[in-house]
């Protein structure tokens, strides 16, 4: 019965990058307090100069956490509040994310928001929201996707027996079974925390190829 090589590929978790230096991380996201009072659309400029927006706000722990952080960040500010990404200036009268996020959770005070402003601004104390002019200056928090705050790495350490290859940022392995399906070769993968590797350039195709061929000449040594 003949035996077959199974390709593996696997993100490595060395991957994974943490926010920089300065940064709150949460989930996947990398929070930003920016410390100099600004208006809030040069806020909105400085979070995209670093690869986000101002922050967006979608339950109440992410709520609490920019709230807690504040005092630690904002504690010279004259401000009793900071900005964050909401606003009514992009389809008046209806309330958005400067990221395009879906407008989903909310925190405002008693009597907000004003209809006469147009910014939110985040209470430092208790957490509230209210609606404030947008030429005050106040500080400010970013939100970011950590994937955009670092560059992949051109290697990583993957498992012993695996290769790494830089324009995928993956690992690729095999295993020698029977003959067997694609469903089989499939749950196999898994068992290693990988998949099937799909194929997206020639310089991948190639590299799968020496792999195998690798293999091979080893298995027949």
């Amino acid at each position: 019965m003949s035996l077959k090589l199974i390709l593996l590929f696997l993100l490595p978790g060395l991957i994974h990058c943490a926010c920089p230096d300065g940064f709150i991380q949460w989930h996947s996201d990398c929070y930003f307090f920016g410390t100099n009072e600004t208006q809030f659309t040069t806020a909105e400029t400085k979070c995209d100069s670093i690869g986000g927006n101002l922050a967006s706000i979608h339950d109440g722990f992410v709520n609490a956490l920019l709230t807690q952080n504040s005092g630690n960040y904002f504690h010279a500010s004259t401000d009793i509040d900071f900005w964050v990404g909401g606003t009514n200036l992009m389809s008046p009268p209806n309330w958005t994310w400067t990221d395009g996020t879906p407008f989903d959770f909310q925190g405002w005070s008693k009597g907000d928001p004003l209809s006469a402003q147009s910014c939110l601004a985040v209470n430092m104390i208790n957490g509230s929201w209210s609606a404030q002019d947008c030429f005050q200056t106040k500080p400010f928090v970013c939100k970011v996707n950590e994937t955009a705050t670092t560059p992949y790495p051109t290697s990583a350490n993957c498992t012993v027996g695996w290769y790494y290859l830089d324009i995928t940022q993956s690992c690729y392995g095999t295993v020698t079974s029977m003959q067997t399906t694609w469903n089989t070769s499939e749950a196999t993968c898994q068992t290693y925390g990988a998949h099937l590797p799909s194929i997206h350039s020639y310089e991948e195709e190639t590299f799968l190829r020496s792999l195998e061929f690798h293999y091979e000449s080893k298995a027949m040594k």
